[in-house]
């Protein structure tokens, strides 16, 4: 196994849930989830047809239900993109959101391929399950595990729930889950005998986690920064053609401005997309790690230099009127 063996992991057993969502009202009974946010949600998987068969017809319909929740990875993506590093992992491995650090970006729900954290709109920051980490503290356990009436679920260290349930697998391969090296998520199943035929085309999963968070003011960003860097390079390419002279000069003092203006609508606009924007100085935190840290920072540099280049301009034209 990948894991480590006293890391907190859940279990599911495909083969025995039901459907019947308990786990999923727990949950939300639990944490006061609103209708819409879900920490832990059951999926239908259902594929197959009918096959025509000499002269009669045979059908080969399969359903079955998966109950996914944050699956407090060894890997966990969401922590790695952060740009607050709001997100931490406890020694146990239960990953957690830091709520006073977090600028409610949405970035941790696109990398996440569970789909697991989850906007709150009233307080504009990221959630996800906690594995009732407080629970958990107290030597009880996740109120969806409690809550399942067939004991599909089941909660504990990843050594003891493989010899409990008598499983190796963690998070077995096989679709609409993804492969298990992109995150190591905490997750042993016991897969349903379906489960073999769930990359068939026609499989279906409903309903799908949710995706997207307020994209329009990204999209301004993108077009607004791009635009600026594509300005920025065609002007240093007239530059270059027309010399040092007054002529290039004069082409400074126009599209410098240009630029800046674009940068700093684009900085600006990129703001009303975070859901607590009084954090949004933390973003530079994680440049370690955080793709999302270093745009922000090479938006900022390209808009201090331009500042830079434009005052320096206006100096040596300054210095250039009272030499005439």
């Amino acid at each position: 196994m990948s894991r480590r063996s006293e890391a907190m992991t859940f279990f599911f057993d495909a083969a025995s849930c039901s459907g019947c969502k308990a786990c999923e009202v727990a949950c939300m009974d639990r944490h006061g989830l609103e209708v819409g946010r879900l920490w832990r949600r059951v999926s239908e998987v259902t594929g197959g047809g009918w096959e025509r068969d000499g002269a009669a017809w045979r059908n080969t319909v399969f359903a079955y239900h998966l109950s996914i929740s944050c699956n407090h990875c060894e890997r966990p993506i969401c922590l790695e993109g952060c740009p607050t590093r709001a997100i931490g992992r406890r020694d146990d491995g239960v990953v957690l959101i830091e709520a006073g650090r977090c600028m409610g970006c949405g970035y941790c729900a696109w990398v996440c391929p569970y789909g697991a954290p989850q906007y709150q709109a009233d307080l504009g920051v990221m959630t996800k399950c906690s594995f009732c980490a407080e629970d958990l503290d107290a030597g009880g356990e996740p109120a969806c595990v409690t809550a399942c009436p067939v004991r599909a679920l089941d909660a504990g260290e990843c050594d003891q729930l493989a010899e409990r349930h008598g499983t190796g697998d963690i998070a077995v391969d096989f679709a609409p889950l993804p492969a298990r090296e992109l995150t190591e998520p905490a997750l042993l199943m016991a897969p349903h005998a379906a489960a073999s035929r769930s990359s068939e085309p026609d499989v279906e999963l409903a309903p799908r986690p949710p995706r997207g968070l307020r994209e329009w003011a990204l999209v301004a960003f993108t077009l607004l920064s791009q635009t600026a860097a594509g300005l920025t390079l065609f002007a240093g390419g007239l530059r270059g053609w027309l010399g040092e002279g007054g002529g290039a000069r004069d082409l400074d003092l126009v599209v410098l401005p240009v630029v800046m203006g674009l940068l700093a609508t684009a900085i600006c606009v990129s703001l009303l997309h975070l859901g607590r924007k009084r954090n949004a100085l933390r973003a530079l935190s994680n440049l370690r790690s955080s793709w999302l840290s270093r745009e922000i920072l090479t938006a900022s540099v390209l808009l201090g230099l331009t500042a830079l280049a434009w005052w320096t301009t206006l100096r040596m034209e300054a210095a250039a009127v009272r030499a005439w």
